[in-house]
């Protein structure tokens, strides 16, 4: 029950920090103007909105287990306050130096900020021992109750999709940090200009596409597969490979997609 619990706050802080953070969000938190008022405010917005996010998820899941909500929105609050606290932190620090924005060290530590306070405050909230939900972790094959199992699986999925869809996009800005000129203009770093003509988006979505395929095929136990995923990127990709650059780039975003996926498959084939 517990373990099952701690995951539904993972499964909504992914949702909520990835897949609904668009760009209009990013935009409230990241303001042209750069003032700190906008920064407090569209902060605020983002985290009220992971309020009300983790709010519904775990009515659902209360409901669905016949459980009290009183010790709930104590734990939900606490999250949400260190939620905006870390993001006010981070929003400053790029106010200060823009360039971080794309840096995968900022994203990573962002991260792990946020998972700390989750763990901790489950901790607190629920009185469950970290040593327990390690064992429990390690031994999941057995210790694993169904609804764990449906839980994992999600968030799994959640992780090798959108999340390392993310986390690719930084690492490769992050490579190349050119993206900001060193030349100054009232000391305001200038982003260079982005000559890509693809489409908006487009290979965020099919690599979230690639991936799932790619889980799916490992979770059925049919490995093979993977070479045409590997095939079918290679020839879409076949005249910009041509470029010395963009091959670099291409190889590295695509061993990380595909040993992310293949892992997350593997353990979602020992789940079910």
């Amino acid at each position: 029950m517990y373990f099952s619990l701690f995951l539904v706050y993972l499964i909504s802080h992914i949702t909520f920090d990835f897949i609904f953070q668009n760009n209009n969000i990013l935009q409230l938190r990241f303001p042209k103007d750069n003032s700190i008022k906008s920064i407090l405010k569209g902060n605020f917005i983002h985290s009220s909105i992971h309020f009300l996010g983790m709010n519904l998820f775990l009515l659902g899941f209360y409901l669905a287990n016949g459980q009290p909500l009183e010790i709930l929105n104590k734990c939900i609050l606490i999250i949400t306050i260190f939620h905006f606290a870390i993001d006010c932190l981070k929003s400053g620090l790029i106010l200060k130096k823009p360039w971080l924005k794309e840096d995968v060290l900022i994203f990573l530590l962002d991260q792990f900020l946020h998972l700390l306070v989750i763990v901790n405050v489950f901790i607190l909230c629920e009185d469950m021992k970290f040593k327990e939900g390690l064992i429990k972790l390690l031994n999941y094959r057995t210790s694993f109750t169904s609804m764990d199992r449906f839980l994992a699986i999600v968030l799994i999925i959640l992780i090798c999709t959108n999340v390392t869809g993310i986390f690719i996009k930084v690492l490769i800005r992050s490579l190349t940090s050119k993206k900001y000129i060193k030349a100054r203009k009232n000391n305001i770093y200038i982003p260079m200009k982005n000559d890509n003509t693809g489409a908006e988006n487009g290979g965020l979505i099919i690599g979230i596409l690639e991936r799932s395929f790619i889980l799916l095929i490992m979770a059925i136990n049919q490995a093979p597969l993977i070479g045409f995923v590997l095939a079918t990127k290679s020839i879409a990709r076949f005249k910009k490979l041509e470029d010395e650059s963009f091959a670099e780039y291409f190889i590295i975003g695509t061993f990380i997609s595909f040993i992310i996926a293949m892992i997350g498959g593997k353990f979602i084939y020992t789940l079910l």
